[in-house]
């Protein structure tokens, strides 16, 4: 995934004739997509491009009657930050083994239990919005959860962030740990420290027979991990940490709302559950804090200084 234009990161480009360049922008404006795009046709002479935008209009989609590169859709009712799957997603999911259906049916189901009962998310807005917090921490408790949580951060941020329709100024700012290597950083500052976050660990739902090590002979000082095996030590660290947090709870001094999200790695039907919770939680969210959820003029004022800019620096 090429999603900067730092040259360290383009150093790194794959060179084999056999890879295939997919483009995806909706509207092919943004500049970086623009200028991945012009080094990528540079350096593979204009092979093996799949462009997935607007069927209808923008820069990309004009551009094809030129390029003749072969495409796909992404529906022009969908937006843009939000995991709405289209037949593109579909085939890069599936071919790294993913059960689409299986998603879709979870995802599905989510949402209508939650219409039927929305106080999941009524628990979530309350943690963090009627506490007063400044921000809320996604602790992703393995690798595997860090996609998650940087995705979460996104949403909660581009979507929440605006002012809302009586003029107040509503959100706060998530921040992505990861554990248990930001333990070692922040741990401090979150026991002694202002308590002015929220908490959201995403982390392995322990295993019920973990694998084990098979050892014949350890020096005496590891006789303690004789049997256990890395994951078995995070698992150790995620609920340890979770725990020094559940013991402040009960204390007003001390209190950071916690909610702790366990999950089976590279399950889909718990994947499109937890996608389709937390996507049904903005659209919550924004209603009690009457904004619009779904624009971003923050964030489009910040491109059209750039493309001033890059205009200027053309001349």
């Amino acid at each position: 995934f090429l999603d900067s234009v730092d040259p360290a990161r383009l150093e790194h480009l794959p060179s084999a004739r056999e890879a295939l360049y997919c483009v995806v922008s909706k509207s092919g404006e943004t500049l970086e997509i623009r200028s991945l795009l012009a080094e990528l046709m540079v350096r593979r002479k204009m092979e093996n491009f799949l462009i997935v935008t607007d069927p209808a209009k923008g820069w990309l989609r004009t551009q094809l009657s030129t390029w003749k590169f072969p495409s796909l859709e992404i529906p022009p009712e969908l937006g843009g930050r939000f995991t709405n799957f289209t037949v593109f997603h579909r085939a890069l999911l599936e071919r790294w083994g993913v059960q689409f259906e299986t998603l879709i049916t979870s995802a599905r189901s989510a949402i209508v239990a939650l219409k039927k009962n929305p106080a999941p998310l009524a628990a979530l807005y309350d943690q963090i919005f009627s506490e007063a917090k400044s921000g809320v921490v996604l602790w992703a408790y393995g690798d595997h959860f860090l996609g998650l949580a940087e995705w979460t951060q996104q949403i909660l941020a581009e979507s929440l962030g605006k002012k809302s329709s009586d003029g107040r100024r509503c959100g706060l700012l998530p921040t992505v740990l990861k554990g248990p290597q930001d333990q070692h950083s922040v741990l401090q500052l979150f026991m002694d420290g202002p308590q002015s976050q929220a908490l959201w660990f995403f982390r392995r739902e322990p295993a019920k027979d973990g694998k084990k090590r098979n050892v014949e002979k350890m020096p005496e000082n590891f006789k303690d991990l004789t049997g256990i095996v890395p994951e078995k030590v995070l698992g150790i660290l995620a609920e340890s940490t979770i725990a020094s947090f559940e013991e402040r709870l009960s204390s007003k001094e001390t209190c950071q709302p916690l909610t702790d999200f366990q999950l089976v790695p590279k399950k889909e039907e718990e994947l499109g559950a937890i996608l389709a919770m937390l996507q049904a939680f903005i659209e919550y969210s924004a209603d009690r804090l009457k904004i619009n959820a779904y624009d971003q003029p923050g964030v489009e004022r910040g491109k059209s200084i750039a493309r001033e800019i890059l205009t200027r620096d053309s001349l």
